[in-house]
């Protein structure tokens, strides 16, 4: 559990989150920003063994997602990175892009906490391994992810916070 700080609402729907993980099951949350009620704000998952990410509209359910096409429910290391410009939300897996949608919702700035391995209400667990979660107020370009991923660390760009 990260408490809550606006360093972690991203409004503007610009930023980029990183992290690396190891499971063989699709079960829970990796990482959500919100909690059972109205005040979600993104969250990170393994959906039918692919990586997703998505946004929530102002808090609501409505959701956008995107999705990758790597299984990542193998028992491996896979480097998952979500971005967002203000105009469009990406995945990459491994250090490759896998899906880019347009966002056309608006984030909500919610005074909740950001739960790792769990859903928002403290339940839905996630089970597997997590390393070297990261977030950035900007949107990472290709190259410098293709680079994260390949220094096998993840953790090598100015405006990590």
């Amino acid at each position: 559990l990260i408490p809550d700080n606006d360093v972690f609402s991203f409004t503007d729907e610009i930023f980029s989150v990183q992290y690396w993980a190891r499971t063989s099951t699709t079960t829970g949350f990796n990482l959500y920003k919100g909690s059972t009620t109205s005040n979600r704000e993104y969250a990170s998952l393994f959906d039918a063994d692919l990586a997703a990410f998505r946004i929530f509209n102002n808090g609501s359910i409505t959701t956008e997602w995107a999705k990758g096409t790597t299984d990542v429910v193998d028992g491996n290391w896979h480097h998952i990175v979500a971005t967002a410009d203000g105009t469009n939300l990406k995945i990459y897996v491994d250090g490759v892009l896998e899906d880019t949608i347009s966002i056309t919702y608006n984030m909500g700035n919610y005074t909740s906490a950001i739960n790792v391995a769990r859903y928002g209400g403290g339940y839905a667990y996630w089970t597997g391994d997590m390393k070297n979660l990261a977030f950035w107020d900007r949107a990472l370009n290709a190259t410098e992810i293709s680079d994260l991923y390949n220094s096998g660390s993840g953790l090598n760009y100015e405006g990590l916070w």
